[in-house]
């Protein structure tokens, strides 16, 4: 099973301190979710944002010790959101040596976080859409003892838990203003007072972990805070 890097240097976000956004210019709107996987023997629990990335708290429910794991996300576009057809984009995923130790719930590294937060924004102006989903899930767990667990084969080619999709559509009257907006975005940037929110750890076994931005669509800028 190959994956390919989330991670890309041509997506970095240049953060602006104290950028505010207007409330008067259009907004698109990002959300990210970790959907429950109840077989899956690593959970993602909690989504967090700092300076520049996103990263990922993962609990190891099993007994034990991982030595590796596989994440991907999927995008969707949710119905009547877009210009055109709503849409199902597969951005890949890596497979990365990661150590946690039975029960133990971890961070994923600085140093390889899961992806650049204004790569979102950038694919919303690629795709016509005024407001964008990422799920993202666990695809393979390398245990100590040469295990593995893996779900699928291949990538799933619909969302984990396309309800949470479903919840959205029908909510961008504006998609036309919106999407005309981010056509001439080419800088994405983040204002003050927005790092290291957590979203999702302290109710992980009963709701999916959501961390959701907008961003006011200003010229050439978008402007986020969430």
């Amino acid at each position: 099973m190959r994956y390919t890097l989330l991670i890309c240097p041509a997506f970095l976000v240049f953060l602006a301190i104290g950028a505010l956004p207007s409330l008067d210019a259009p907004v698109v709107r990002v959300s990210i979710f970790a959907p429950i996987q109840a077989d899956s023997p690593l959970r993602v629990v909690g989504l967090h944002y700092t300076e520049r990335y996103l990263r990922l708290t993962l609990l190891n429910s099993s007994d034990k010790p991982i030595t590796g794991v596989a994440i991907v996300g999927l995008e969707v576009v949710p119905h009547g959101c877009a210009v055109g057809p709503t849409r199902l984009i597969d951005v890949g995923g890596y497979v990365k040596p990661l150590r946690i130790a039975p029960h133990e719930r971890v961070l994923t590294p600085k140093d390889n976080p899961l992806l650049p937060a204004g790569m979102l924004v950038f694919d919303a102006q690629r795709w016509g859409a005024a407001s964008l989903h990422l799920q993202v899930g666990i695809v393979e767990v390398d245990f100590a003892d040469g295990t593995k667990w893996r779900p699928h084969e291949e990538l799933p080619r619909t969302p984990f838990d396309s309800s949470l999709v479903d919840a959205d559509a029908g909510k961008c009257p504006d998609v036309a203003v919106v999407t005309k907006a981010l056509r001439a975005v080419d800088d994405v940037r983040f204002g003050r007072g927005i790092q290291n929110p957590l979203k999702g750890d302290d109710d992980w076994a009963s709701t999916p972990a959501r961390l959701s931005f907008s961003c006011s669509l200003e010229g050439s800028k978008a402007l986020c805070r969430l």
